[in-house]
């Protein structure tokens, strides 16, 4: 946007949230938070307004501008206007999506396969914490890898990641007796992103792990999007360090064992991750992963396809959580169901040597 010399006004998708989705439980009591549009200043001194108005059609973005006779913009006003039981819906659009609708309905129906368990999808979890819902999408990456093994490596890659924004919704066992439909796939990963492999060096993985959390909120307000999910690390954090330090430790899934096993990762060893195509480009800020890949190999397979073959084969799924993603605990107020992390000898962290424990409260 600083660059773009013909930019005056930008929609964009990837903005941060001027939505405060922690207001209200009551979506018609929502208002809109922060400021609208958002401003950049580029160096010639020109600005640009940047609008966007959250997501799946809930908000209305509502914007006039005023331009002088060089074309720069010189005011403003407007805002998102939320679509609730007030804004009536337009008949003409609704009769135009019938045939449109009939045509879709039988494919994203159709059940492809069963849950024994709520899938979690929760921004508050996928973004804070290991999801189970995460924990499935990326099993699902890795499977689809296993399916090329060689002489030398039981799968294309053992080490997956998705970046935690971009799931969306949850799947709940109690719905539809536990059925799973292309529907609820297309609404957990409604971006339909492209799954690739990204070599990397050891280094750069754990500078994208430190991305991974370096907005991180313990308090749950600002929920960043680019919290990593796993498949093939173990990964230990602390929240208390400052950004770049967070990263206590990282386990990654050998490939070339004959017996798969998790060993510490090895800053000069290349390694090859599959990830969506959104962060192999770069999103989320995820510059290192762009600007450090050794090779980027195109799968061209969606993540909605991947997701879907997984589940027609693994039907029932009782995804659990699995303990790949940890965090030390400090002495901030937190809730009573909170973990603590030690090494059995109070030496270094390590995988193989972890204990731990639930507590009632946080360490005072």
């Amino acid at each position: 946007m600083r660059n773009c010399n013909f930019c005056d006004v930008s929609s964009s998708p990837r903005t941060k949230p001027v939505i405060n989705q922690l207001r209200s439980t009551d979506p018609s009591t929502e208002k809109s938070m922060g400021e609208y549009p958002s401003i950049v200043k580029q160096n010639s001194g020109k600005r640009v307004l940047v609008v966007q108005a959250y997501a799946f059609g809930k908000y209305l973005g509502e914007l006039d501008v005023t331009f002088n006779e060089k074309g720069d913009v010189v005011s403003w006003v407007g805002n998102p206007i939320l679509l609730d039981n007030s804004v009536p819906q337009d008949p003409r659009i609704l009769e135009e999506l019938v045939p449109w609708r009939e045509r879709i309905q039988d494919i994203v129906m159709e059940t492809i396969g069963r849950t024994f368990v709520f899938l979690d999808g929760n921004r508050q979890s996928c973004r804070m914490k290991e999801c189970n819902l995460g924990n499935l999408q990326t099993d699902a990456i890795i499977h689809q890898n296993a399916k090329y093994p060689d002489d030398k490596e039981w799968a294309l890659t053992s080490l997956a990641v998705i970046n935690g924004g971009g799931i969306r919704a949850s799947i709940d066992e109690r719905a539809s007796n536990g059925s799973i439909s292309m529907e609820d796939i297309l609404a957990v990963a409604p971006f339909q992103n492209t799954i690739d492999i990204v070599e990397l060096k050891g280094s750069h993985i754990k500078e994208m792990f430190e991305h991974s959390v370096r907005n991180y909120d313990p308090f749950g307000i600002d929920l960043p999007g680019g919290f990593l999910q796993v498949s093939g690390f173990h990964i230990v954090y602390d929240i208390t360090k400052p950004p770049g330090s967070r990263v206590v430790s990282i386990a990654a899934r050998c490939s070339s064992c004959r017996i798969p096993e998790y060993m510490p990762l090895n800053e000069t060893q290349v390694y090859k991750v599959a990830m969506p195509s959104f962060i192999a480009n770069g999103g989320d800020g995820y510059s290192v992963v762009r600007d450090n890949k050794i090779n980027h190999h195109l799968t061209g397979l969606l993540d909605t396809d991947v997701i879907n073959q997984y589940i027609r084969l693994y039907s029932p799924i009782y995804q659990g959580i699995e303990n790949r993603i940890l965090f030390l605990q400090s002495s901030e107020p937190c809730s009573g169901s909170n973990v603590i992390y030690k090494p059995a000898d109070n030496s270094s962290f390590s995988h193989k040597d972890l204990i731990y424990y639930e507590i009632e409260a946080c360490r005072s």
